[in-house]
């Protein structure tokens, strides 16, 4: 507090206005929920604060700190690396999937979703996947920020890190997330169309031989991609999807509040208002109030990511927001690390963003900032 009043932090008034122009919200969701005599309007409250308080805490440090925040990123991504083959070989070797979910739950208060691969391997996909799916781009992007380029080693090692993580939580979303930042993090590494052409149609190329019947004889491509083992997942979530409108449908105004949820539609006892399908189960608390809130929210990041950091980053955010249609990522506490990457890529001003502007005149900015910190 006593850095804060003496300015030796700087603390961006952006950061404050959308903590409290999102807490209004929230708060407002809740009352509509208290109201409407939600027993969990409280408890859905207390994790929608929670990641809005961990994002503003993480972008201040991240503007103080960029240094710092990507070093912790790189050290964060092997460890969890690590920690996910550390998970996938116990279910193989040491202990069944059941007793693995089990000790986990017990330690972390949470649940993994796991599918049985091939033979004793499973698929083990946590929250965390889809924000170190993202790094090898993330990395790139939070370097070029600070004038100091990435070098080859570094995101070479990276993309193994998240490549790893990808593949053990096997997920269809997780596997274009990582496909669409490689690709990005390449071609922002070697500029030139012809690279780009190619890069980019890696990812439509893989998807379409994905359903060929040659590639889905292997068990391990069948279980993941076919459209026949996708069925049930795919069509709960579209069940689910129509299920929530219709619930929206009968109070599209002020919604039904935090804490809401269809009795007989359940995905998780413990936590009965969480729904893969985020975005529109929010809409449904919410309302028209979180649909405006969240649509000005999107444009204005977008716009200030396109404006200060170029394509890449907003894309990449868009992608983001995209998943929380399908799947619960966007409150989860990893995800606050992205956001906060995206605020410090949005937060830089255009003429001092080594991506918008000159070699010459960013290696200048840098200079420029580092003899104003020097002084007293």
């Amino acid at each position: 507090m006593r850095a804060a009043l003496t300015g030796t932090i700087r603390i961006p008034p952006t950061a404050i206005y959308l903590f409290i122009a999102a807490n209004s919200v929230f708060f407002t969701m809740a009352l509509v929920g208290v109201l409407a005599g939600n027993e969990y309007a409280f408890a859905e409250l207390k994790y929608l604060s929670t990641a809005a308080l961990t994002t503003t805490l993480l972008s201040i440090y991240a503007i103080n700190n960029p240094e710092s925040f990507q070093r912790a990123i790189i050290v964060g991504t092997f460890l969890y690396s690590i920690f996910k083959l550390s998970l996938v070989f116990s279910a193989s070797n040491l202990v069944s999937i059941y007793q693995l979910e089990a000790i986990y739950s017990h330690i972390f208060s949470q649940k993994f979703v796991h599918m049985p691969i091939t033979g004793d391997i499973h698929r083990i996909q946590l929250p965390p996947d889809i924000l170190y799916a993202m790094t090898p781009i993330l990395y790139l992007l939070l370097r070029c920020s600070t004038g100091r380029p990435a070098g080859i080693q570094s995101l070479a090692f990276m993309i193994i890190c998240s490549a790893i993580i990808s593949f053990t939580a096997y997920s269809r979303l997780i596997f274009l997330v990582f496909s669409l930042s490689t690709i990005l993090c390449i071609h922002m590494s070697i500029r030139s169309k012809l690279t780009a052409i190619l890069l980019l149609s890696l990812l439509p190329t893989t998807l379409l031989l994905l359903n060929f019947d040659v590639i889905l004889h292997n068990s391990f491509f069948e279980e993941r991609f076919s459209a026949r083992n996708n069925y049930h997942s795919d069509s709960i979530r579209e069940t689910q999807i129509a299920h929530l409108i219709a619930m929206w449908l009968d109070s599209p105004i002020y919604g039904h509040g935090l804490g809401a949820y269809i009795a007989s539609f359940v995905r998780d006892p413990e936590i009965p208002f969480s729904y893969e399908a985020q975005l529109i189960a929010y809409a449904m608390k919410g309302g028209l109030l979180f649909i405006v809130s969240f649509s000005v929210s999107i444009f204005y990041f977008s716009y200030k990511l396109i404006s200060n950091a170029g394509l890449t980053p907003a894309v990449l955010f868009l992608t983001l927001m995209a998943a929380g249609f399908t799947n619960p990522y966007l409150t989860s506490t990893a995800t606050t690390v992205l956001y906060a990457s995206f605020f410090l890529l949005a937060w830089l001003s255009k003429k001092n963003h080594p991506l918008t502007s000159s070699p010459t005149q960013s290696t200048k900015t840098l200079e420029n900032q580092q003899q104003r910190h020097s002084k007293p």
